[in-house]
């Protein structure tokens, strides 16, 4: 998933893995190249023919990621331009937000994993792995249909999208609930 609190429970389950003598190997969109480097493992650059390749320009014309404080993360305008247009943070009521929310989201979530299923077959094919780790809403047919490399599903979304109950404020609406 693109989302910073997705890629750390990836991370933290690397680094994990990699102290008892794994080789992690991170399958990512172009806007993360160079971030799961930095900490020692390997990377595969899933391009999607959908993105705006200007938006990651910077981050993909980068060979050697700096950790100084002076430059701007290269995710920073991807995740800007989504909280702008998201409802999240517009300045109106639960009921107002749930009201403008058409499931946009999960729209363009299954979308991006249609035009990518192709490339990350392939992907799988090239490099073999003996097991996939996969954190996503939307599991692809090439990892959940594929027999010879078991898979794990790890969630570290909010545990709002696995209920749907009356008794929870509805997702994404901004009233406070305790899981």
């Amino acid at each position: 998933m693109e989302g910073i609190g997705h890629v750390q429970a990836c991370l933290g389950l690397a680094n994990a893995l990699r102290k008892r003598n794994h080789r992690i190997t991170f399958l990512i969109g172009s806007e993360y190249r160079g971030n799961f480097r930095k900490h020692g493992h390997d990377e595969l650059i899933l391009l999607d023919d959908g993105e705006d390749p200007k938006m990651f320009e910077k981050s993909m014309n980068k060979t050697d990621i700096d950790d100084g404080d002076d430059e701007q993360h290269p995710v920073l305008p991807l995740i800007v331009s989504r909280l702008q247009k998201s409802i999240v943070l517009q300045h109106k009521t639960p009921k107002e937000k749930l009201e403008l929310r058409d499931n946009a989201m999960f729209k363009r979530i299954y979308e991006k994993m249609k035009r990518l299923n192709g490339k990350i077959n392939q992907l799988i094919d090239e490099h073999c792995p003996d097991m996939i780790i996969i954190d996503h809403f939307i599991i692809p047919p090439s990892i959940a249909f594929r027999s010879n490399t078991p898979w794990i599903f790890l969630f570290s979304g909010c545990p709002d999208f696995l209920y749907n109950s009356e008794e929870l404020p509805p997702l994404m609406s901004g009233n406070f609930c305790v899981c």
